[in-house]
């Protein structure tokens, strides 16, 4: 599961820049900007997702919870089951789980913002997955 472990070295490697000190803060903020604004129609969320600047950090920090990690090994023991072949990651943040099951899978991901497809991009460089497909 490196993908979870290496997430945050990855994104000091493509942005150039470490994550603030205080990221924990800024996924709180970004909770509070969700209330706040209370997004109610489609435009709304997708505003919301492709301008916060806070909630960058939210799949940053997610993707290190035990929490996370259990959720993952779940939905990959129901896809080996299933004999899947292809996994559409819609929503996909900071590409975890794409990165993870492209080395089983073929794996199409997206997520609504660019930051976020583009950091993925650099990921699927990084390790050369073939498997990997990010979608605009």
């Amino acid at each position: 599961m490196l993908a979870y472990q290496n997430i945050q070295q990855d994104w000091l490697e493509y942005q150039g820049i470490p994550l603030p000190k205080d990221v924990n803060n800024a996924c709180k903020s970004a909770s509070e900007e969700w209330r706040i604004l209370q997004p109610s129609s489609e435009k709304e969320y997708i505003d919301f997702y492709q301008s916060s600047k806070n909630y960058l950090f939210d799949p940053l920090t997610f993707a290190l919870t035990t929490r996370r990690r259990l959720q993952f090994l779940k939905y990959k023991k129901i896809n080996d089951s299933l004999e899947v072949q292809t996994i559409l990651d819609y929503g996909g943040g900071g590409g975890c789980d794409s990165v993870e099951l492209s080395h089983k899978y073929h794996v199409d991901y997206f997520d609504v913002n660019p930051v976020f497809r583009e950091f993925v991009k650099f990921r699927k460089e990084k390790y050369r997955l073939n498997n990997l497909n990010v979608l605009s």
